[in-house]
């Protein structure tokens, strides 16, 4: 019966390739997925980059993840303490072309747990934010100046006419206006880090901002 039970596994592990659609690929390049996953009960998983190859740890266990199908993963515990069985991970990408999450099935009674990805830890660093205050204009629009500004721990962005609207951190270093859905301000910086160029992003188009 323990051999029969044995034979029966190997052959199910075997026949796991039919579940797999065959000839696709990630979405994104794999330093794209890279970053800090968090869930505010299961804590951050942190998944790194190195010549192409993606892993992810989750408190002390350590992963590997290897392509699957489309955004999937298998997860391969390296730790044959945790267990020998892969399971499978999946990052969401939004409307915007960006990763924002990865789901993982850490309970079998439960739904996957999603892991909110968290925007650059320099978009959070004051220093950082400092360099980007200062005044961008539209060079098509003499009449369009937005005034960034760190007011507190965040960057507010000024347009005329219009009141003061705080900067949230999003990805790269773009960062959303809060409280209006679908506008964004995405700063464009040299070689050295200084912002030459903004980009407001709205429903209606791209809206290209210089800095003197």
């Amino acid at each position: 019966r323990r051999d029969a039970a044995k034979a029966a596994s190997e052959k199910a592990k075997k026949a796991t390739g039919g579940a797999r659609k065959a000839g696709t690929r990630p979405a994104h390049a794999p330093a794209e997925y890279a970053g800090e996953y968090e869930h505010p009960g299961y804590g951050v998983v942190t998944v790194t980059e190195k010549a192409g190859a993606l892993r992810a740890r989750l408190h002390s266990i350590e992963l590997a993840l290897e392509h699957w199908h489309f955004e999937t993963f298998n997860a391969i515990p390296e730790d044959p303490a945790v267990g020998e069985t892969p399971f499978k991970a999946r990052f969401e990408t939004s409307v915007r072309g960006d990763v924002v999450s990865l789901e993982l099935p850490l309970d079998p009674l439960v739904s996957p747990i999603r892991f909110k990805k968290k925007p650059p830890a320099r978009l959070l660093d004051p220093a950082f934010l400092a360099t980007l205050a200062g005044d961008y204009r539209s060079p098509d629009n003499p009449g369009l100046v937005v005034k960034v500004a760190v007011s507190g721990p965040n960057l507010t962005a000024t347009v005329p006419g219009q009141p003061a609207y705080v900067l949230v951190p999003y990805s790269g270093v773009e960062f959303d206006l809060k409280g209006l859905t679908g506008y964004s301000m995405r700063f464009n910086l040299d070689p050295a880090g200084k912002p030459l160029t903004a980009d407001l992003l709205q429903p209606d188009g791209v809206y290209n901002l210089k800095r003197p």
